[in-house]
């Protein structure tokens, strides 16, 4: 009889831990937010990338109109997705009393990565000092890329040398890194490289600085 008693406060008692346990994505939780049976986690092909222009406010303003370098960028997304198959599997707690799946899932990410972006001029451009950057030329290393993670822009390359995971909502903003002192309208392509190989472009996107 004692034996039993304690193998029943025993299991009361880790009932009564789990329920405490922090919310957590791959956790379960005990939550007034409707916690209930999690949705299957699916990641996603990419389809297509999308660039916009956007001004300090985070506004979209008109690529041809001059703007301060340092007040106008392009805003990179994911425009078309295709969802995989559920790759993770979730672990089932719904039959534990009280306890029940976070209801702040993990966001589905891209089944690859980035490896890489790269800039490329798409027409003559005559620089103040009279540098001429021709048709072709790599613009890539005169722009700077951050994202909602990243306090301060890195180069490109020093930002993808990390391996990061591309989650549904991420975004990468590119600017023109130096201050040009004179007006230039930049026409150039985007190029997207992800890991597997399989690239995206974004041609003649427009950016106008002075």
């Amino acid at each position: 009889m004692k034996t039993f008693l304690r193998k029943t406060i025993t299991t009361l008692s880790l009932l009564s831990l789990l329920t405490l346990l922090p919310i957590g994505c791959d956790m379960f939780c005990n939550d007034s937010c409707d916690c209930s049976s999690p949705p299957a986690l699916k990641n996603f092909t990419i389809l297509s990338f999308e660039a916009s222009t956007l001004g300090q406010n985070g506004n979209e303003v008109n690529p041809l109109e001059f703007l301060p370098y340092d007040e106008v960028l392009k805003e990179i997304r994911i425009k078309e997705t295709q969802t995989s198959a559920a790759n993770d599997q979730l672990l089932n707690f719904s039959a534990i009393p009280g306890v029940a799946y976070a209801c702040d899932p993990i966001p589905p990410k891209s089944v690859t990565r980035i490896e890489s972006i790269q800039l490329i001029n798409n027409e003559i451009l005559i620089l103040d000092d009279g540098e001429v950057i021709e048709i072709g030329d790599d613009l890539t290393t005169r722009f700077g890329i951050n994202n909602h993670s990243a306090e301060v822009p890195y180069t490109i390359a020093e930002f993808f040398s990390e391996k990061r995971a591309l989650y549904i909502d991420d975004y990468f903003q590119l600017n023109w890194s130096s201050a040009p002192h004179k007006e230039l309208r930049l026409d150039f392509s985007i190029l997207i490289i992800m890991e597997d190989g399989q690239e995206y472009s974004l041609n003649h996107e427009k950016l106008s600085i002075k």
